[in-house]
């Protein structure tokens, strides 16, 4: 994790200096005619590629190289999902294009990748978009682009889709950045009915570890869709900015009540945290699970206790139980007690 993060603090690093920096990056690609000409026929809404330059001014680029490496760019993220680089990478493309808009939203698109994992804050975000306001000063493009970026991140739905509707999206594929966090902001509005939320499940395969995607269709969903959703949410990144929402979700999903929340530990969790506990021999991480297991009756607290049952014959865990049991009361104390072999 903490390899995971520093990459990722050297990325931001970089993104502060600004758009200018990025045309620096040089990104090789393999194979791209036979991609473009594979992407262009599956292009039904576009009858040419294009680059965008600004508002108003589209100059069509048959086959050009950035046009190229974009779509080879867009087919690996959407067979991979996102990796830390491929923002930055497009963002550099976008720009040598003369589509600053689209380098922003790009550029953008690599931070809130760190911030949906928990590894920036927010205020570190509206840092960086300063740094570019100060490095591409009025330009409406860009403007336009950075108060989309802005909104995405306070959740201001309509002032996000009036800054998109003063840039050209039509240049942009329907799974773009731009044209996602639109749909986003139109299923925050009492525009998002169910054909923008199936446009918006439709970019599953580029969105996927998108922590916030998932909490977005757990917030659209009821049922056993809901519960997959949020837990999905909090399973990517759970210390990550969205994961207390995908715990209430959770929580309220299974008839629990909303502090009940951070008791709460998702099957990828427990998992986790029993594989740890076990290749470790370190029984007292196991406290993490303890809120769980003295929850009411739910499918994560039935989970927790089986996988904790299953550890408890080893010596260690079993004297850590003990000692857990000797000090609990009441639900817990029965649910410790099933642990080691009696019934709760």
């Amino acid at each position: 994790m903490k390899k995971v993060a520093t990459k990722w603090f050297v990325i931001v690093g970089t993104v502060s200096v600004g758009i200018a920096v990025l045309s620096c990056l040089v990104i090789l690609y393999r194979d791209g005619e036979e991609k473009w000409a594979l992407n262009h026929k599956n292009k039904e809404n576009q009858k040419e590629l294009v680059s965008y330059k600004g508002e108003k001014a589209i100059t069509p680029e048959w086959g050009s190289a950035n046009s190229l490496a974009l779509d080879q760019l867009a087919e690996e993220e959407r067979s991979r999902g996102f990796s830390p680089g491929m923002g930055l990478a497009e963002s550099s493309l976008y720009e040598k294009s003369g589509d600053l808009a689209g380098a922003v939203f790009s550029a953008f698109k690599e931070l809130f990748f760190a911030y949906q994992y928990g590894y920036i804050k927010s205020s570190v975000l509206e840092e960086r978009l300063k740094a570019v306001e100060k490095n591409v000063p009025n330009n409406p493009s860009v403007g336009h682009a950075l108060t989309a970026c802005r909104a995405l991140i306070s959740g201001n739905g309509s002032r996000g889709l009036d800054a998109l509707a003063k840039i050209n999206l039509d240049y942009y594929e329907l799974d773009s950045f731009p044209r996602w966090i639109e749909r986003v902001f139109l299923l925050a509005s009492d525009r998002g009915n169910e054909k923008i939320l199936d446009e918006f499940l439709a970019t599953r395969s580029r969105y996927n570890n998108y922590p916030f995607y998932w909490l977005l269709i757990a917030r659209r969903s009821r049922g056993n869709a809901q519960l997959d959703a949020a837990e999905r949410c909090v399973s990517l990144a759970p210390e990550g900015p969205y994961a207390e929402e995908g715990r209430i979700l959770m929580a309220l999903g299974v008839g629990l009540a909303r502090k009940d929340a951070p008791a709460l530990r998702t099957r990828m969790e427990i998992e986790a945290l029993i594989t740890a506990a076990a290749q470790t021999g370190n029984s007292e991480s196991l406290k993490d699970l303890l809120p769980l297991l003295a929850l009411p009756d739910n499918p994560y607290t039935l989970y927790a206790l089986g996988a904790c049952r299953g550890v408890a014959s080893d010596t260690a865990f079993g004297a850590f139980f003990e000692r857990e049991t000797k000090k609990a009361s009441g639900r817990l104390a029965e649910r410790l007690r099933y642990v080691q072999g009696g019934r709760s």
